[in-house]
């Protein structure tokens, strides 16, 4: 899963995750000898065609069991509620989210081209949110590109006005993705698209989800688990919040704490080598650093890096002095889970007794911030 953002007040998103390849397994679902759930398959012409349902476990297809299909019909029985993927001919397939007692699937066309339809309500609103995912994601790719470009010949007029376009493209898409939410009566639905909702930006909406989530039969399931454990971490790091502590090793094996900058203004930064939009940012935080470095305001980066050399190569080329840390495991980062981070570049202003003042703010607006809290003209 790979996501990274460009500036959070820019609002550029851009959520590289294969719309299925999200964690939507069922590692930890009910499953009870009693309780079986049931793939019914029917088609309109004769096959001697057999069907496979797979199961998505963690970030795996798990093939679970096949029937043949004998006069138009299979039927497939399963332990656990959860997302499934049905297996036709080897040249097509059906995703599916199995959340009530039965579940009957259409294929209509022939062996060669099959079509599959399916009148159950958590499916469509599944097809419905990945349908929303693959045309933000075909649009993001275009205007990634265009802002980097921009931003990269420092041409401003130009990448603002891609950057409002993106803003709306965002917002378009969220309210769809929430539309979606609400109108879902499958808590694994439900889940499942919250993973597409920014915590930064949309934290009260998804926080508004919380009981439904815990109070569900389905609140084990591990994508539903997943989601509610998420917003309860990133519930503890609002503005107000104390700053979890944490300690991250340089690349030559310092080891450094954030407690240890109690007592000043400190920019907690997540970046990486290999992101575009981070590098972009870099320039202007280095002349950032450099104005208010010896007025008691400090930055700590935090790299997302898995390769130590192209994490310090980056590090010199972009002339970042400040303090970089580590544990080279990219998204697997400790640091980065322990705060939410659910894109980068992601920025976190801390004051000086510890406690959060903003997050997701880009260098303008933190230098805004840095001259009322430092009293500066």
């Amino acid at each position: 899963m790979k996501k990274y953002l460009i500036t959070k007040n820019t609002t550029v998103i851009l959520i590289f995750v294969a719309a299925f390849d999200l964690i939507v397994a069922c590692n930890e679902q009910e499953k009870s000898a009693n309780k079986l759930y049931h793939i019914y398959v029917e088609t309109t012409f004769d096959t001697p065609k057999k069907i496979y349902v797979a199961e998505w476990v963690q970030d795996n297809m798990v093939v679970r069991d096949s029937a043949a299909i004998i006069a138009r019909k299979a039927h497939i029985s399963l332990a656990n509620k959860g997302f499934y993927k049905i297996y036709f001919n080897n040249i097509a397939d059906k995703k599916i989210v199995l959340d009530t007692s039965a579940v009957t699937i259409n294929i209509d066309g022939s062996d060669a081209m099959p079509i599959f339809t399916t009148q159950n309500t958590a499916t469509i609103h599944f097809d419905a949110i990945e349908h929303a995912y693959d045309q933000f994601q075909s649009a993001s790719d275009d205007f990634e590109s265009q802002y980097i470009l921009y931003a990269n010949l420092k041409n401003e007029d130009k990448a603002r006005e891609t950057d409002l376009k993106i803003q709306f493209l965002q917002t378009d898409f969220s309210q769809k993705i929430k539309n979606i939410i609400n109108n879902a009566n499958s808590t694994l639905v439900k889940a499942y698209g919250a993973r597409f909702i920014n915590m930064d930006i949309d934290f009260v909406y998804l926080d508004s989800l919380s009981d439904t989530f815990t109070a569900s039969p389905d609140s084990n399931i591990y994508i539903v688990k997943n989601i509610s454990n998420k917003i309860l971490s990133v519930k503890k790091i609002q503005k107000g919040s104390l700053a979890p502590d944490f300690t991250l090793a340089t690349y030559d094996g310092r080891q450094i704490s954030l407690s240890d900058y109690r007592g000043k203004y400190l920019l907690l930064d997540f970046w990486a080598s290999w992101c575009p939009p981070c590098r972009a940012q870099n320039p202007d935080l280095v002349i950032l650093y450099n104005k208010y470095k010896s007025k008691n305001f400090d930055i700590l980066s935090v790299s997302l890096d898995n390769d130590r050399d192209k994490w310090k190569n980056a590090v010199q080329h972009d002339g970042l002095s400040w303090t970089q840390v580590s544990d080279l495991n990219e998204w697997d980062s400790k640091v980065a889970q322990l705060y939410g981070v659910e894109a980068i570049p992601h920025t976190i202003l801390i004051d000086t007794h510890g406690k959060i003042l903003a997050k997701g703010i880009q260098p303008q607006e933190l230098e805004s911030m840095l001259q009322k809290l430092l009293l500066l003209n």
